[in-house]
This record gives structure tokens, sequence and C-alpha cells, in this order.
């Protein structure tokens, strides 16, 4: 996978989205592209994600850091570790590296002074400036054009009709946020948790020119919501990915060797327990029937390869 230079910060292999296949969403509002744009570090869930949504958009923006959030230096992108997971999807993927985070203003630090639940802000600095580090790009290569973006983590995976809808009816909608209303799960497809997740969400060209990506997500409105939109499956990895993932993301005030070790993770993997032990409102509940129903297509091979790498 070429992953040349450019400008120190955008690398790419693909300078141009092509379109998704019309469908009869798509013919009702026409010229509405849809930019599916994620951070990644890493996580095996991309497989599914690129597989399920591939079709139904028209570029694939992933956005990588050289450091962690928590300010640990990479030893290498994984773009790069993980090429062969994006090979059959290059021809609509635009990778955009971040070499360097600068340092935040006063301005900044100053508006998130009154956040307590942010216990460093240098952490909580680099991922807003991750999430928001496609912008730029898209606002440069889409300008004057009508386009959606869906803004969320790796992990948030709106369904697929959810998408065409956006191309049509539901573009409007996307001007002030659209948040997806996500079935939230832990570990993998056995666990379902006992409320849902609405912190991704879709917003417009008409919506990115009002607020940034990051401000969007912080807002997480319930009041403007497609209901059943999809499904966040958190902490889909092996038990090995699983504590490096708490080492490298932003609250660091939960990166203790009690949550790291293993064994703990195991269990709470076979279990459905939480994994920072936060009562019994976080722990998982078993997935009926009526849920395994409504799965992402390919869920059953990807749901098989996970179980071999957490070992059940």
């Amino acid at each position: 996978m070429n992953l040349g230079r450019r400008g120190g910060q955008d690398r790419g292999s693909a300078e141009s989205a092509q379109s998704a296949a019309a469908t009869p969403f798509s013919t009702k509002l026409s010229g509405v592209q849809i930019l599916d744009c994620f951070i990644y570090n890493g996580e095996m869930i991309a497989a599914l994600r690129l597989q399920y949504l591939y079709d139904h958009v028209d570029e694939i923006i992933v956005v990588e850091s050289r450091m962690t959030f928590s300010g640990l230096k990479k030893p290498q992108l994984f773009i790069e570790r993980d090429a062969e997971l994006f090979r059959p999807y290059l021809p609509k993927l635009k990778f955009l590296v971040i070499d360097e985070y600068p340092e935040p203003d006063q301005a900044w630090l100053d508006s998130k002074a009154q956040n307590t639940w942010m216990t460093d802000l240098s952490v909580w600095f680099r991922e807003t400036y991750q999430r928001n580090f496609a912008e730029g790009y898209i606002k440069g290569k889409y300008a004057g054009q009508k386009y959606v973006v869906l803004a969320c983590d790796v992990d948030e995976i709106p369904k697929r009709e959810v998408v065409e809808e956006l191309r049509s009816f539901r573009y409007e909608h996307a001007h002030i946020a659209l948040y997806f209303e996500l079935e939230f799960s832990y570990y993998n497809f056995n666990w379902t948790a006992q409320y849902q997740w609405y912190h991704a969400f879709a917003v417009s060209d008409v919506g990115l020119a009002k607020k940034s990506l990051d401000d969007y997500r912080l807002e997480n409105s319930r009041y403007h919501l497609r209901h059943d939109a999809g499904w966040h499956l958190s902490y889909y990895m092996s038990i090995a990915d699983l504590a490096r993932k708490i080492e490298s993301f932003s609250h660091k005030e939960l990166n203790l060797p009690e949550f790291k070790g293993a064994e703990h993770i195991a269990e709470c993997i076979k279990t459905g327990k939480d994994l920072f032990n936060r009562g019994e409102q976080f722990d998982m509940l078993p997935a009926g029937p009526q849920l395994t129903a409504s799965r992402p297509e390919g869920w059953q091979d990807f749901s098989e390869r996970l179980a071999r790498l957490q070992e059940l």
C-alpha cells in the first residue's frame, strides 16, 4: 500500500472518491456524497465496518496519529501494519496522518476548564485535534458540493439504510447534526448494554460550516435523533489489544494495573462484567435472539475470528 507523504500530514492512496452504486434513495436527491470519516488505532472492528459500509459511501477518510491520545509514540502506524486489511477498499480510501500535535492554546484550555471529567487536558486536546483533523481536507475537496460526514468512531457503525436516507430526505436533517441511537455492546456479540449510545452522528456541509466535528460530538443531543440507527461495538478486540487500548485512550484515570491484567480482561469478556468496576448498571446483559437477528451483515465470520483471538 502506497502511503507516500504529502506535506507531512496528508497521505493517501486515492485522491478522488468513487461514486457509490445507485440506490432508490440516491436518485431522489442528486449530488449528495457520503463521507465515512473515522480515527484509527489498530481496531480490528474496522474489518467489519469496511465490509459492511463500503458500497454505501463515496469516500472513506481514515485519520491516524503517530502518537496515542495518552502521548505514547507508536513504533509503527497501524494503517501500515494493517495494509492487507485496507487493500480491498483502496479505491475509496484516503489516509490522513498526523506526524506531530501542536500545543493547545490558552483559549482552548480555558474553554475546557469547566469539564472536570477531562482529567488531563493535554490528552483531550490530542483527541480533539485528531477528531477535527479531516475537516480541512473535506472542506477543501468538497467545497461547494453537498455532502454528509459520518462522524463516528470506527466501532460506531450506522445501518446501511440510515446511510442511504442521508442521500435523500435526511440530508437537510443533518444541517444541525443528526445523532445516531446505537445499540451498545462490549467485548463481542454475546452481550448488550442496558442503555443506548448517542455520540455518533452525521453532519452535512451546511452543519460542518457552523461547528467542528468534536464540538458536535460533545453535544450528543438526544433531541435530534435517528432511532435504531446501528451498533456501537466497543472493545471488540483481543485481550492484548484491549490492554493496549486502555494504555492509549484519553481516560488516563482508568489506566491502572487492575484493569489491564489478562485474567481480569478475560473474566470480563466471559461474564459481561464492566471492565472498570463502575457498578451493575455498566455490566452487560446476554444478547437475545431478537438482537442477534438485527446484526450487521457479515457479523458471523467476524465473530468467529474474534472468538479465536479472545480464546473463548
